[in-house]
């Protein structure tokens, strides 16, 4: 229980922290959701492709359950800034 909201806070801080960056560097209101969602999803992938490399398909296995955490919260996001137009 514990792995699965260390993994969700995990995710949904890369989605803050992008945004944020974006913030800081004024970028407009939709490079800011685009740059969070590219942090929050982006080191799943990553984990993936080098665990999947350098070890094999066992160790790549929370990597892999991780990009699909990410998904799932990145898509919440969806209907809430949908609704800003």
């Amino acid at each position: 229980m514990c792995n699965r909201i260390l993994t969700a806070f995990s995710n949904i801080l890369g989605l803050i922290l992008g945004y944020v960056v974006g913030y800081m560097c004024r970028f407009d209101i939709l490079r800011k959701r685009a740059l969070a969602i590219e942090i929050g999803m982006q080191n799943a992938g990553l984990g993936s492709v080098l665990a999947l490399k350098h070890f094999n398909e066992r160790a790549a296995l929370p990597s892999v359950i991780f990009v699909f955490v990410s998904i799932f919260t990145a898509s919440l996001l969806v209907p809430l800034w949908s609704q800003d137009k």
